[in-house]
């Protein structure tokens, strides 16, 4: 396979340009036209382009093809995958290895990152401004139902925030634990999952809604961080052994 940006060979199996970091168009063996990225068929002929490489996922552990064939291969710290001597970026998760190799450079090998890559501050901030926004109008709609006039006194506006807060807790708690997201972070394909890339339970997104509030209370320098790490991990997700990754789109198996 041939990267379009750069024209160096890439390994079949690749899904970045390990020398320019360009995500790989599949190009059909067929009739060798060239797909968007993520294709399942060819949008020429209709050939399946999954069968025309082994799924990366099915790979035997330890069997990783570079690792044997190329002397001095060196490992990419996100996703653990051994690239050839001299690659700049990893060929399957699109690191960029000089960064990972430069002095003083540490990123922890995290094993969910496999699935995806780390989400950055910037989206993730939209992502909990939508959140807030629904969590808002669920707040004000509640209020409103109970038809009493809570906004009178300040006993009254005690009584709201502690409704805020207990509501903030259980949207957190019970869709991150069921769904692995929330609704702001669905539309980017955001996930919650711990750093090994199971399943985030109840109690454990739980102890992450609290965390939110610790990362507000120093200042927001809980927040902050997630923009100054290489691994996007702000002081809940360290606090509760979690990440936020972008899932890498999945070939869809449903079609003829």
């Amino acid at each position: 396979m041939r990267c379009d940006q750069c024209g160096h060979d890439t390994l079949p199996q690749a899904a970045y340009c390990h020398w320019c970091g360009h995500q790989v168009q599949a190009r059909c063996h067929s009739c060798d036209a060239v797909s968007p990225v993520g294709s399942s068929f060819c949008h020429s002929c209709g050939a399946n382009l999954g069968t025309q490489t082994e799924p990366m996922r099915e790979e035997e552990p330890g069997r990783d093809p570079v690792a044997y064939q190329v002397p001095g291969a060196i490992q990419c710290p996100r996703c653990a995958t051994t690239n050839e001597s001299g690659a700049t970026y990893c060929y399957r998760c699109g690191f960029p290895l000089e960064e990972a190799h430069a002095p003083g450079a540490e990123f922890p090998h995290i094993p969910a990152y496999q699935d995806g890559r780390p989400a950055g501050f910037f989206i993730r901030l939209v992502a909990y401004f939508i959140d807030g926004l629904v969590l808002s109008i669920g707040l004000l709609v509640l209020l409103a139902a109970s038809g009493r006039g809570f906004f009178e006194n300040t006993e009254t506006l005690s009584v709201v925030d502690l409704v805020g807060v207990g509501t903030n807790l259980a949207y957190y708690t019970l869709i991150v634990s069921a769904w692995g997201t929330t609704l702001g972070k669905r539309p980017f394909d955001m996930y919650i999952v711990r750093t090994d890339g199971s399943r985030v339970g109840p109690g454990r997104a739980f102890a992450r809604s609290l965390a939110y509030y610790l990362s507000i209370l120093v200042l927001l320098i809980g927040f902050i961080m997630i923009g100054l790490r290489k691994d996007k991990r702000g002081l809940h997700d360290l606090i509760c052994d979690t990440v936020v990754v972008i899932r890498k789109p999945r070939p869809r198996s449903d079609m003829p």
